[in-house]
C-alpha cells in the first residue's frame, strides 16, 4: 500500500503514564512518514472500554487486559511484555543472577564481581540513553517504584553500547533484550524458583522471566487508508522492532521466514522432518541385513524427532538442516542411488550398486551373454551368498 502524503493525525490513549512504546511507535514511523502527527494522551483505566467503542481514538494500551465484554468483536487486541535484560559478552564465566542480587546491583548494595564469585573488579553498568522504559519497570518491579541507586553509563546508540560492554571487562549491560552475536543475556532467577530464564519469547509468554510484566495493545478498526496503513506497518517486522526497541516483545511474533515461532517456524520444521524421510529412505537398501537392517529400522524414526526438535529451535538451524538435506539427498541419488524410497520400476528409480556389478562370465569365456535362462536364474539367485562371503572374507 502507498503511503499517503496529506496530514494525518493519530490519537493514542493510555492508561498510565506514557511508556517507551508509544514514544518508539511514535518517533520512529514519523521519522519515515513525517506526514503523520501523534497525539498521546492519558486516561483511566475504567474509560478504556467506552473510548474503544466510540471510536474517538486510534489505538489504546492499558497495563490490565480487557475482557470480551469489554470491547467490541471489530477490536484487534496485542499481547506484548514489557522486559529487562542484563547482558554480557559471550566470554564472561558468569550466566545467571538471582533477582535478589539484581536488585541489590541496582540499589548498590552489590558492587564488586566478586561478590558474585565470578572475576574481580567493580561492577560497570551500561545502558542505551534512549533506552527510557527499562530503568522505570526495574524500578517498579524491584525498587518498588525508587530511583535506580547506582551509576549507569549512558551510551548514545546501541553500537555504542556493545563497543562498550565489549572493551570493559567490568561491564554489565542493562536494557531491553535486544540480541547481538557477540553479546549473551544473564538468566535471572526470581524468587522461590529452581531454574533461571533469559527474555526469549517463549519464556516470556509462559511468564517464566521475572523482569518482565504484561501491556495490551488495542485497535479498533482504521477510520480511512491512511489509518490502516499506519496498522499495516504495526502488523509487520518493522512495527515488532520498533517495540522491541523499546523493551516491549509483541506475542505471537512476527519475525518471517528467519523467525523463531509462528507459522513459519512450523512449515520449516516439516519440509525439515520431509526431506529427512526422504534422505532416510534413500540411505536403506532392500538387501541389508544385520547391523544394516538394524539401521534402516532406527532411521525409520528419524524424521519425527527431527520435526520435534526443529519446532523448538531457532528458524535459522532448521533452514540449515533443509538445505543440507537437500544436498545429501542429491549426493546420495548419484552416489549409491533411490535407496527404498522408489519403486525400482520407476523411471527415476536408480541403484548405482547394481550398475556396477559385472555380469557374470560364462564358462566358455563369454561375457555370459550368451548362458541359458536357467542358468541366468541360477546366477541371479547366488549374487547375495556370494557377496556375504565377500563380506566375510573383507571382515
Amino acid at each position: 500500500q502507498t503511503a499517503p502524503t496529506t496530514p494525518v493525525d493519530v490519537q493514542f490513549a493510555t492508561t498510565s503514564t506514557t511508556t517507551a512504546l508509544e514514544s518508539s511507535i511514535a518517533a520512529d514511523f514519523t521519522g519515515k512518514f513525517s506526514n503523520y502527527r501523534f497525539h498521546l494522551n492519558t486516561i483511566a483505566s475504567d474509560q478504556a472500554p467506552e473510548i474503544l467503542v466510540g471510536g474517538r481514538f486510534d489505538a489504546v494500551f492499558t497495563d490490565d487486559r480487557l475482557t470480551a465484554n469489554q470491547m467490541s468483536a471489530n477490536v484487534t487486541e496485542a499481547r506484548l511484555i514489557q522486559s529487562a535484560a542484563f547482558v554480557v559478552p559471550r566470554d564472561r564465566e558468569i550466566t545467571r543472577l538471582t533477582q535478589n542480587e539484581v536488585r541489590r546491583i541496582l540499589r548498590g548494595e552489590l558492587r564488586s564481581w566478586a561478590d558474585l564469585g565470578v572475576g574481580s573488579g567493580t561492577i560497570a553498568l551500561h545502558g542505551i540513553r534512549s533506552d527510557i522504559g527499562t530503568p522505570e519497570l526495574l524500578s517498579e518491579l524491584l525498587l518498588d517504584g525508587e530511583p535506580i541507586g547506582t551509576n549507569i553509563q549512558l551510551h548514545d546508540s546501541f553500537d555504542d553500547y556493545v563497543d562498550a560492554l565489549r572493551n570493559d571487562p567490568r561491564a554489565l549491560g542493562v536494557a531491553s533484550p535486544l540480541e547481538h552475536e557477540d553479546l549473551r543475556f544473564l538468566n535471572i532467577e526470581g524468587p522461590g524458583a529452581t531454574r533461571a530464564f533469559a527474555p526469549v519469547p517463549a519464556v516470556l509468554a509462559a511468564g517464566n522471566y521475572p523482569l518482565a510484566k504484561d501491556f495490551y495493545g488495542y485497535w479498533p478498526p482504521p477510520r480511512d487508508d491512511a489509518l490502516q496503513f499506519l496498522r499495516d506497518w504495526w502488523d509487520s517486522g518493522q512495527g515488532q522492532t520498533s517495540g522491541q526497541v523499546a523493551g516491549f516483545t509483541r506475542l505471537p511474533a512476527e519475525t518471517g521466514i528467519f523467525g523463531s515461532a509462528g507459522f513459519y517456524i512450523a512449515v520449516l520444521a516439516l519440509l525439515a522432518g520431509a526431506f529427512q524421510f526422504f534422505q532416510a529412505r534413500m540411505m536403506q537398501q532392500p538387501d541389508a541385513e544385520g547391523q544394516a537392517a538394524t539401521m534402516n529400522r532406527v532411521m525409520q524414526y528419524m524424521p519425527i524427532i527431527v520435526v520435534i526438535f526443529a519446532w523448538t529451535f531457532q528458524a535459522g538451524l532448521v533452514l540449515y538442516w533443509v538445505i543440507s538435506s537437500i544436498i545429501s539427498i542429491v549426493q546420495q541419488y548419484f552416489t549409491t542411488g533411490t535407496g527404498k524410497l522408489l519403486p525400482a520400476h520407476w523411471r527415476l528409480a536408480r541403484d548405482v550398486r547394481a550398475g556396477q556389478s559385472p555380469a557374470p562370465a560364462g564358462a566358455d569365456g563369454s561375457n555370459g551373454a550368451d548362458t541359458t535362462e536357467d542358468e541366468s536364474e541360477t546366477s541371479v539367485a547366488a549374487t547375495p551368498r556370494r557377496r556375504r562371503r565377500r563380506r566375510r572374507r573383507r571382515g
